[in-house]
């Protein structure tokens, strides 16, 4: 069908009332449009640096398209029309618009301008903006691809950006670089098991040390694997971002800038990818969660600024990235997840007893319990009167 036919075809509108105003049917009224302009814009942020000139823009998807369309209700009645298409326009439901260039468009007004100063004519302006058919989209799914994406950016290449100038000074940390992973990663919880691959690891990471400015990817290749199997040994949620904190301090107070970067970037790419692909139990581990993943990044910040370092701003811009997607993701969860409940024990009770009372019965409620309450050996058999206990609804 050519444009000539397109625009004699029906213009309308159906307002979140349900009613429709049309040029085409209409008794009562005649209503007319002009229109033929869209315009389209797309997520993006601008990011300025220090040292730098330009700006670094990061654009992501485009947003929803908005028209500016123009309607003249026509004749005697104009005026009560419009006023009726006015009192329509205040539904909250979406409007669809027929369209003889654009097709169907399912939107939502965003302003009304009303002008009845011509004889016999109102015109009114108004500007509509596309709108997805769901309420509220669900991106939870989409969370977990959008880390592992970036994630996978960074280790097959930024890590290694900051490594291209490595000099002396890394060889000269090498003996408190050994020092600080055997001393870090020898106590961690592990298995048997655990522990005979935790020592490969680590004597793989001690190997590349000797060969770092030779081989500085297969450093960072090794590091990062270490990492990652430091958080798996950890049983609980929390404990596990506690460690990568206690990884970071470390490498933070060897004061080494050209290690700092790309480790610290490692350090949150692990919590990113550990914060969207894991089961939180309440909404208590989840704050605590987003709370260190937040103290992380603020701290790569300050040692930024304190040591006047210019980090790479691609990189910069990815780890900042995954944080925001990281504690989107925790702010769904915690929307959902069980929230605290306390209360002085009146009596003398026991861990079994009280697990019994606040939850259904299992090995895996024990533990729970007496991990939230923090219950030691002195407190496994008997819990005494007035002691403050926790537990989760």
């Amino acid at each position: 069908m050519s444009w000539k036919d397109n625009i004699k075809t029906l213009f309308y509108i159906r307002t979140g009332d349900g009613k429709m105003y049309a040029t085409q049917g209409a008794v009562d009224y005649k209503m007319h449009y002009k229109t033929a302009t869209k315009e389209l814009e797309f997520n993006a942020d601008g990011f300025d640096f220090v040292g730098i000139e330009g700006t670094y823009v990061a654009r992501e998807n485009a947003k929803g398209m908005q028209y500016p369309i123009e309607i003249y209700f026509e004749g005697e009645n104009h005026i009560e029309k419009s006023k009726e298409f006015e009192e329509s326009s205040k539904y909250k439901n979406n409007w669809t618009i027929g369209h003889p260039i654009f097709g169907e468009i399912t939107c939502q007004p965003l302003s009304l301008s009303f002008d009845s100063t011509n004889v016999n004519i109102t015109k009114i302006i108004i500007k509509v903006w596309e709108t997805i058919e769901i309420k509220y989209p669900d991106v939870k799914d989409n969370y977990t691809n959008q880390i592992e994406v970036r994630a996978a950016k960074l280790s097959s290449s930024y890590f290694l950006i900051s490594l291209d100038d490595l000099d002396a000074s890394v060889q000269k940390d090498a003996f408190s670089l050994t020092d600080l992973i055997n001393n870090e990663f020898t106590r961690l919880p592990a298995t048997q098991e655990q522990i005979v691959e935790l020592k490969n690891k680590i004597r793989e990471v001690d190997i590349f040390i000797e060969e770092i400015l030779s081989y500085p990817e297969r450093f960072i290749a090794s590091l990062y694997s270490l990492f990652q199997f430091a958080v798996e040994v950890e049983d609980n949620i929390v404990l596990k971002f506690k460690r990568l904190v206690s990884i970071f301090n470390g490498f933070k107070k060897m004061g080494n800038d050209n290690l700092f970067e790309p480790v610290s970037s490692m350090i949150m790419t692990v919590a990113s990818e550990l914060a969207v692909s894991s089961t939180y139990d309440t909404r208590t581990d989840v704050n605590d969660v987003a709370t260190i993943i937040n103290e992380i990044h603020n701290n790569i910040q300050t040692y930024y600024e304190n040591n006047e370092v210019i980090p790479n701003y691609e990189l910069l811009i990815d780890i900042d990235f995954m944080r925001s997607v990281a504690i989107g993701n925790l702010y769904d969860i915690a929307m959902n997840s069980q929230q605290e409940r306390s209360m002085i024990l009146p009596e003398d009770s026991n861990p079994i007893l009280l697990t019994h009372r606040f939850y259904r019965f299992s090995d895996y409620n024990l533990q729970k319990f007496i991990r939230d309450n923090n219950i030691g050996l002195k407190e496994t058999f008997s819990i005494k009167k007035g002691r403050l206990i926790v537990w989760y609804v």
